[in-house]
């Protein structure tokens, strides 16, 4: 069986939440790994698992041999990934063959790389500054939590479920002259806030940079801002995991 490229969907949900230890016992913890090329198709544990049994392509079921657990591992950089009904073994690379087209089987947990797995590039406070697409971030679960616009003037607040982070998109509309700013905000339950302010020029898109899930109950929001003018701004509103 060759590698499969996989996009993670969560089993209860299209909207992701966050991946989190499988010791939780939380329904939102179950992954569903379909097919890049063929949704249809999942990643399932052959039927008798065990050390050597295989991770393999078949037609989405719902049995709990195609649920999965991520659990984090080295301050989330890595994760581990578990069949739903066995959390004693994990999806490994045999003999650590990191070679395009090898296989790929369930086997005993024992935290070597071969059993390590990313999502994004970065996780949670380490993703701040950070551009979502040289992180993919982007395509790592992402999520438009808001959509808000004014006149021709588009703005989208992204939540990046892999990388446990926020990011904006500002697409600036021609009905005006000036340059507006996306404005990227976290907030703290101390009352602190951080932001990125990026200049957006007529009839252009930009994203901004990311902020991570830091702290319990931050929270985040994008506005678009013109500079010397308090009269213009709207925001897409408070949004937190």
């Amino acid at each position: 069986m060759a590698v499969i490229a996989a996009v993670v969907v969560p089993a209860s949900a299209a909207s992701a939440a966050l991946p989190i230890d499988s010791r939780i016992p939380s329904n939102w913890a179950k992954w569903t790994f379909h097919s890049g090329g063929n949704y249809n198709l999942v990643i399932e544990a052959d039927g008798f698992q065990g050390n050597g049994a295989a991770a393999q392509l078949y037609s989405a079921n719902g049995g709990s041999n195609q649920l999965w657990f991520q659990e984090a591992r080295l301050r989330y950089e890595y994760f581990l990934i578990k069949p739903y009904n066995d959390s004693g073994i994990c999806v490994d690379v045999p003999w650590s063959n990191f070679t395009q087209g090898a296989d790929l089987q369930l086997w005993g947990c024992n935290e070597g790389s071969a059993q390590y797995w990313q999502t994004g590039r970065c996780w949670a406070a380490a993703c701040d500054g950070q551009w979502p697409d040289v992180t993919n971030c982007d395509t790592s679960g992402g999520d438009e939590v808001r959509d808000v616009s004014q006149g021709s003037n588009r703005l989208v607040l992204i939540r990046a479920t892999g990388c446990h982070a926020f990011y904006a998109r500002l697409t600036h509309g021609t009905n005006c002259c000036s340059d507006i700013n996306l404005v990227m905000y976290r907030y703290h339950t101390d009352g602190t806030q951080s932001q990125w302010t990026l200049p957006v020029r007529t009839s252009t898109m930009r994203w901004s940079p990311m902020f991570g899930v830091d702290q319990a109950g931050a929270t985040f929001e994008a506005c678009a801002e013109r500079p010397g003018d308090p009269g213009f701004r709207f925001c897409t509103g408070l949004w937190w995991v």
